[in-house]
């Protein structure tokens, strides 16, 4: 079993969502287990959009402060120190991250680029492997249209991996939507390597 870490990032509130399964499912194998030999829960269900993969954890990074204002150098730490504990935990294969959207205010596009700068030196010097998603491929992808609003992006999020219910954030599920993106990606390269 291989390890999927989905990224939304954003300069206050970065979502996160881990994901487990088989990218190459027609290839024998023998009992389901983690790549440290650790068998896998069956707690989870398996997603019927992507039977061999499962949703495992979600949250978010909050790296704001009430009583100050922080610069963006923190923020960036304090993203980078949580996605070293996540990482630590669940030793993902790949990273999928979002491109954030184009923001009107010139100051907060900076400040979204420094972090997704950021995001891609963590990973090369983790040597994880980081795949960059736009907004409107995603949407495209799963809504069928690139100019869908969020709220339908979230709730496809919400039925298809069966989270109705469920009390996930708006960047958690974002953080999902990037993830499984990322995975119908490597399904349709699997596909066409059988």
């Amino acid at each position: 079993m291989v390890v999927l870490l989905a990224i939304n990032p954003s300069t206050r509130e970065t979502g996160w969502a881990v994901f487990s399964g088989d990218p190459y499912p027609n290839r024998p194998r023998g009992a389901a287990q983690w790549s440290d030999g650790s068998t896998l829960p069956s707690s989870v269900e398996r997603v019927q959009a992507h039977p061999h993969w499962q949703l495992v954890d979600t949250g978010v990074i909050t790296a704001h402060c009430r009583n100050r204002r922080m610069v963006v150098e923190e923020r960036i730490k304090a993203i980078e120190t949580e996605l070293d504990r996540i990482s630590e935990m669940w030793r993902p294969y790949d990273v999928a991250c979002g491109n954030p959207f184009l923001v009107q205010l010139s100051h907060q596009q900076e400040g979204l680029e420094v972090v997704c700068n950021a995001l891609k030196r963590w990973g090369q010097v983790r040597s994880l492997p980081i795949y960059s998603y736009s907004v409107r491929e995603i949407k495209s992808a799963i809504l069928g249209r690139h100019n869908g609003a969020g709220k339908e992006l979230t709730y496809a999020m919400m039925t298809r991996w069966g989270l109705l219910g469920t009390e996930k954030t708006t960047h958690e599920l974002k953080a999902i939507s990037v993830g499984d993106y990322h995975l119908v990606r490597q399904k349709m390269a699997t596909d066409i390597e059988f």
